[in-house]
């Protein structure tokens, strides 16, 4: 399609058209850029609704109907995924329920020490780190923080999670 919409003439750099432009040809010609300036906008915007890019973008919107954008990433965000079913242990009070986990640091520390345990109140989310040179000092360290528990919040620890692993055994 080379048809000729309108002639110009340059003065200082600039090019300034001798006639006046029919508007349809220029929208015609242009439509398909505002339609890619929409979609960038979009997603610059955080995936905003047609509704929301009129009232921002207003000059941009204009003539775009509401099913000519379609973005990809909003229809794959519109899928569901069924409900699972929860345990249902969670923790109403502190220390009713502490999660715990033993691991290794990549870099030994200036002490010699390699491992750590973590102790996780489920409930406040406070978490409490103990360092250690070989990881069949864990039972130790629970035994502190058992102790720690006792006195300073006059309360004992009643579920203790672990992954399960040998460590605790």
């Amino acid at each position: 399609m080379s048809q000729t919409v309108g002639t110009g003439t340059r003065r200082r750099g600039l090019w300034y058209m001798d006639q006046e432009v029919q508007p349809d040809l220029v929208c015609a010609a242009t439509m398909e850029d505002k339609e890619k300036q929409a979609m960038i906008h979009h997603c610059r915007m955080g995936h905003v609704s047609s509704h929301k890019m009129g009232r921002i973008f207003p000059d941009v919107m204009c003539g775009i109907g509401k099913g000519k954008l379609t973005c990809d990433a909003c229809e794959y965000a519109k899928h569901t995924r069924a409900s699972y079913v929860s345990k249902g242990l969670r923790s109403i009070s502190l220390f009713m329920l502490i999660h715990s986990d033993v691991w290794t640091s990549p870099v030994v520390s200036m002490n010699g020490k390699k491992y750590f345990a973590t102790f996780i109140d489920c409930y406040s989310r406070m978490t409490w780190i103990y360092l250690m040179r070989h990881k069949d000092e864990v039972f130790s360290c629970f035994q502190n923080f058992h102790a720690l528990v006792k006195n300073q919040f006059q309360v004992q620890v009643k579920v203790l999670r672990t992954d399960n692993g040998t460590e605790y055994v």
